[in-house]
């Protein structure tokens, strides 16, 4: 084998040594892989002074860009939580915004809508650009219940109560909008 050649295959065999080591960043769920089985109607909240937040797009399920996004399961009942993981998956440090960038949508008859909003009061994000290293970027934990998606904050609120369906966690903080998406269960309807 000559230096030429001997130079390529290392160059090779050192590009899928770190593509696989990304995968492994990688890892964990993006999507159910049936459709949903309850699609509620569309959401309708009876209090006139709420405000729903405004659906920044659904993003690319799984990959969007330098980032990777994926949920530790896809089928969750009321209560349980849900551990969700934004990578930068590049070779370089990449930006966002901060961690709050996110929505929280369900599938309806209407189409993906934002859960949460907020009465008598606004919600602002601030917009700072942050730099992260290849790696894990943020990374959230969330109860699955009305009051644990609104993370203990006194301006949101959920508004119908969440019900059985397709969910979908979005981060728009990123050049392109990244997502996962869950089911929901409630009630006595099976997994």
């Amino acid at each position: 084998m000559n230096r030429r050649q001997y130079l390529a295959s290392a160059t090779g065999v050192a590009i899928v040594g770190l593509s696989g080591c990304l995968q492994i960043l990688a890892s964990g769920e993006i999507s159910p892989s049936r459709e949903p089985e309850s699609v509620p109607s569309s959401l309708d909240c009876n209090d006139n002074d709420f405000d729903r937040l405004s659906n920044r797009g659904t993003g690319e399920v799984g990959d969007a860009g330098s980032f990777s996004l994926r949920v530790n399961d896809t089928s969750f009942r009321y209560g349980d939580t849900v551990e969700i993981t934004l990578r930068n998956t590049s070779f370089t440090s990449e930006y966002t915004a901060t961690r709050d960038h996110y929505n929280f949508l369900v599938y309806t008859d209407a189409g993906w809508e934002e859960v949460r909003g907020v009465i008598e009061g606004n919600m602002d994000y601030i917009d700072v650009e942050r730099r992260h290293r290849p790696g894990t970027v943020y990374e959230w934990t969330f109860e699955l219940t009305d009051s644990g998606l609104v993370d203990d904050d006194d301006v949101l609120t959920v508004c119908p109560s969440l019900s059985s369906g397709r969910y979908r966690f979005v981060y728009f903080g990123t050049t392109e909008p990244v997502a996962v998406e869950f089911d929901l269960y409630r009630d006595d309807q099976n997994i």
